[in-house]
């Protein structure tokens, strides 16, 4: 077709799946990417450090939950004013 350019085959990934363990669980691959290598869980050493890394990620976790809900009453009057109060008059 006149005006399209055509492309070089593009050189295939040598590794597709960068992942070595397709089994890992979701735990490990996000372990895998903010660490830089896979934790082997038959190493005492990585399991220590996976324990770690998951033990201090569920204390934020924690620690969000009531900012989360803090957030959402502060905004209570701000929805009221101008979501609830504009739209409900329109109905009586």
């Amino acid at each position: 077709m006149p005006g399209r350019v055509r492309l070089a085959n593009p050189t295939p990934n040598p590794n597709p799946n960068p992942n070595p363990n397709p089994n890992a669980n979701p735990n490990q691959v996000a372990y895998g990417l903010a660490s830089g290598h896979w934790p082997d869980l038959g190493d005492q050493d990585d399991v220590a450090k996976f324990s770690a890394e998951a033990f201090a990620y569920v204390n934020v976790a924690r620690l969000a939950a009531p900012l989360r809900v803090g957030a959402a009453l502060s905004f209570v009057p701000w929805v009221q004013a101008n979501v609830v109060d504009r739209f409900s008059r329109g109905g009586e």
